[in-house]
């Protein structure tokens, strides 16, 4: 009898599962599985629909931009950055580009290191030279900035996932920057 009532409860507690969907999400040592059930559920066989292996996304922040813009070297998360050894790209539309932009529009503070505009609105143009490693150097850290820090981790994402070593998001992106070197413009 004991076991019949389980059995009962087991049996609604599957109805119910098939009758509506489940999605699970586990953090297993850094690595988010979400585990999907559908409708057409089949007992004790679990549908994978994403795994994903990447990192963290790395940031830096406004203030450690700005200093690597005055040609000073910043401790990063994986390496020390410095302005001959990083890439830096701006991923925001270009009228956007016409209300704040970094100190020089398109060029460092230095005025010799040119801040890539590659606007995310035009991905399918550029991704192409990204994954072949003709647009930007994958050894070399790269940094991607936009409004606030959404559209730039996107592509930062992306851009791990193609195999970039070392991939850093401005956070907060431009309106943030604008808080620390208020010469850009912003924010807006």
């Amino acid at each position: 009898s004991g076991t019949r009532n389980s059995l009962s409860l087991e049996s609604k507690a599957l109805a119910c599962t098939r009758r509506r969907s489940l999605v699970m999400m586990k953090n297993v040592l850094g690595i988010t599985l979400i585990i999907a059930r559908s409708s057409a559920f089949v007992p004790h066989r679990r549908l994978i629909s994403s795994t994903t292996l990447r990192k963290a996304v790395n940031e830096i922040s406004a203030q450690d931009l700005k200093q690597l813009f005055g040609g000073n070297e910043v401790p990063a998360a994986q390496s020390v950055l410095t302005m001959d050894g990083v890439q830096m790209i701006d991923v925001r539309e270009p009228d956007e580009l016409m209300v704040a932009n970094y100190p020089k529009p398109g060029m460092d503070s230095m005025g010799d290191r040119p801040m890539q505009h590659l606007p995310l609105s035009t991905m399918n143009e550029w991704a192409p030279k990204a994954v072949d490693g003709s647009l930007l150097d994958k050894s070399k850290p790269v940094v991607v900035a936009c409004k606030v820090g959404g559209r730039s981790m996107q592509v930062c994402r992306w851009l791990d996932d193609q195999g970039y070593e070392e991939v850093y998001n401005l956070a907060g992106g431009i309106n943030k920057y604008s808080s620390v070197d208020p010469s850009v413009g912003g924010p807006y």
